[in-house]
């Protein structure tokens, strides 16, 4: 998949939506297409992390694997770091 990390979705708008990657947040504008499929997707498989090219700000919708952080081991790890009222962590 080339480039693409995972990003968590953090909040999804009628045709735009917002990606965390690491301390980094992103709006992405959707096409109707994209957004139909992003919607059908978070409502019926919970996804939350999706591949997102930062180099081109694109997601991969077509290369979503139907998976969740509880079947991923590294994302598993002790959640005990604090966070702010906004849920960013605190160093």
């Amino acid at each position: 998949m080339g480039n693409y990390e995972l990003a968590l979705v953090k909040e999804v708008g009628e045709r735009e939506v917002v990606l965390v990657v690491g301390d980094k947040e992103y709006t992405i504008p959707l096409s109707k297409e994209e957004a139909e499929g992003l919607h059908y997707m978070l409502l019926n498989y919970n996804h939350v992390l999706l591949p997102f090219n930062e180099y081109d700000r694109k997601i991969a919708l077509n290369q979503v694997e139907h998976w969740n952080e509880e079947d991923m081991p590294e994302l598993m790890e002790d959640d005990t770091d604090e966070v702010d009222e906004d849920g960013k962590v605190i160093s």
